[in-house]
């Protein structure tokens, strides 16, 4: 576990209504920068990455793992601010760009599991409920899913043993424990099991770099992109869709 000896990186995350989420962020203006995608395997020596959803045999998943460029050099100050602190630790990516394929994919796994667990919901009601963990596929230029721009990056922390820390719940874990801030009110305040502690950790590291987190998900953080727009309230988005050249 980190020692906690440093407030600003050890600092609470703060607390977000998540009923105030809606999909005004889709209508943030874009303008693109045109910022290439860059394989960002073997870059950097403390950014590794492991091709999750590949693994996993999810239709259309790729084996390589691109990032808008700038992003990449948002990540490097990211790895820098984390190893100020423990200069053994490092970052697993577990997904960023990804192709429309796999967005839909994803989509229609995890609204078949929600209407299975709320058989009474419209359809309607269902949509809404996965669009909270995977955004409804888009390459429209004006709303493109996240992931689709190259601006959206999950990951965690790996320790100085190349072990991931304890961060309460697995990647895509889609419950409310998966929520951002959920255990800043749900652990006791030792916080024996280091969770607390660990998500500050990742939550302050990427938002001193100049990420946003989006709050129903630990490891996702954005930058660039409709998301990171609303969130830090910039004027607009300068990621629209992409694809590798």
């Amino acid at each position: 576990m980190p020692s906690n000896n440093h407030p600003s990186i050890f600092s609470a995350i703060p607390s977000f209504d998540l009923s105030t989420w809606s999909d005004t962020w889709k209508h943030h203006p874009i303008q693109e920068n045109y910022d290439p995608l860059i394989d960002i395997r073997d870059r950097h020596k403390s950014i590794h990455y492991t091709p999750m959803y590949h693994t996993l045999k999810i239709t259309g998943a790729i084996t390589t793992c691109y990032v808008r460029k700038s992003l990449f050099s948002k990540l490097i100050v990211a790895v820098d601010i984390l190893q100020s602190f423990q200069p053994n630790y490092s970052f697993l990516v577990y997904d960023a760009w990804r192709p429309e394929t796999v967005q839909q994919s994803l989509f229609d796994d995890y609204k078949t599991i929600i209407s299975q667990q709320h058989p009474a919901k419209t359809e309607l009601e269902c949509v809404t409920l996965t669009e909270q963990f995977v955004s409804l596929p888009s390459t429209n230029p004006l709303k493109p899913s996240p992931h689709i721009t190259g601006g959206s990056i999950d990951l965690t922390i790996l320790d100085a043993n190349g072990n991931p820390l304890n961060m309460g719940t697995h990647f895509d874990s889609f419950t409310n424990k998966a929520h951002t801030d959920f255990f800043e009110d749900s652990l006791n305040k030792n916080d024996t099991d280091g969770i607390k502690v660990n998500r500050r950790l990742l939550y302050q590291v990427m938002t001193q770099a100049g990420f946003t987190n989006f709050p129903f998900e630990w490891w996702h953080f954005d930058y660039g992109n409709q998301f990171w727009a609303s969130l830090s309230k910039q004027p607009y988005a300068f990621y629209g869709p992409t694809k590798p050249s």
